[in-house]
């Protein structure tokens, strides 16, 4: 993508988004959470940490398990009704009910993880249900726009058509908080 494309696609979403904050510099506002539910319905999840670092922890107990560091690779199992977990080939000894959340452990630095060779931002879910492993990215609203408008329009539509479908995107995702039992969208 060339740069003035790039330039165009963040004065967007300021200029939608947008908010000034101290010394004029424009904050964009975070919004509510969404859970976008990603390709999956496998009995194995693969988990890379691209940048930052994440605390990972076991939903049914609340309990944190584990740091996920940059470069480290985690895989979640499905056995049966429990989920096995391990990093660089070691296989914690706990099953665990799950289901298992990555949170970002510092607010203040941007986190990304990879799954299936794509990198997402904000926090992931994986649950274990009857049909296999349900993965779901949980971010902000607006950060979730970040990899929807241009994917939808193009980042060479013109100004007013990504403004108009930034709005139309945010009003969708707003729409479906909380409609579905895992996930509110899907990617």
């Amino acid at each position: 993508m060339k740069i003035r494309d790039r330039l165009l696609l963040l004065f967007v979403f300021c200029s939608v988004f947008g908010v000034m904050g101290p010394g004029g510099s424009v904050k964009a506002a975070q919004g509510p959470d969404i859970r976008v539910q990603l390709p999956n319905k496998e009995s194995i999840v693969e988990v890379k940490i691209a940048s930052g670092e994440y605390e990972v922890v076991d939903g049914a107990t609340g309990l944190p398990f584990g740091r996920a560091k940059t470069g480290e690779v985690w895989c979640i199992s499905k056995e049966g009704p429990v989920l096995k977990i391990s990093r660089a080939g070691k296989i914690f000894p706990t099953p665990y009910g799950g289901p298992v959340y990555f949170r970002a452990a510092k607010v203040s630095v941007q986190s990304l993880f990879s799954f299936k060779n794509v990198r997402y931002r904000g926090n992931l879910s994986v649950t274990n249900t009857d049909q296999g492993l349900v993965a779901v990215n949980i971010l902000p609203v607006e950060q979730y726009l970040y990899g929807v408008v241009g994917k939808e329009m193009g980042y060479s539509a013109p100004l007013e058509a990504l403004k108009a479908q930034a709005l139309i995107s945010r009003s969708y995702a707003l729409k479906r908080r909380g409609s579905g039992l895992y996930a509110d969208v899907g990617t």
